[in-house]
């Protein structure tokens, strides 16, 4: 019964948004929350993300696709939410850690409590609630796209 109010919980909300255009899509191994809502996942590969959307990773990393290719992998208990201004989506981490990884022209924004987080195209950065990664600083890689034979050098 409990699973039932649920889904029909996710049912009214999507059903409330229906009106904004998806921003992104979100994925897990386990359940994870949208708008205080737990999503179960069996039998389901994702779920749309809309602009106000408040999500939060359960047991498993949850993986937020975005429209413009971007990703984010938010760590088991990661909080987020989706804002959206002039069309332009930002990624709001309220607490946990999240790893970013842009697309070659990226049109979502990331930020944390203590302000942007800077993510150049085609980049990984992985940043805590608190803008410092445990143990270090805010850390940036490079992010090799499929070459010719459709391998993956990331």
């Amino acid at each position: 019964m409990r699973t039932v109010f649920a889904f029909a919980s996710i049912l009214l909300v999507l059903a409330v948004g229906a009106q904004a255009a998806p921003v992104g899509a979100i994925s897990s191994a386990s359940s994870f929350e949208i708008r205080g809502v737990v999503v179960p996942t069996e039998g389901v590969s994702s779920w749309p993300l809309l602009a106000g959307d408040e999500v939060a990773a359960g047991a498993s990393p949850a993986i937020i696709r975005f429209n413009d290719g971007s990703s984010v992998v938010l760590a088991a208990g990661t909080r987020a939410r989706i804002e959206s201004q002039h069309g332009v989506s930002t990624l709001l981490l309220l607490g946990g850690a999240m790893s970013i990884s842009t697309s070659s022209n990226p049109i979502v924004r990331f930020s944390q409590p203590s302000g942007p987080v800077s993510t150049p195209p085609l980049s990984t950065v992985s940043v805590g609630s608190s803008g410092q990664k445990a143990g270090g600083s805010i850390r940036k890689e490079p992010v090799f796209t499929p070459d010719a034979h459709g391998t993956s050098l990331r």
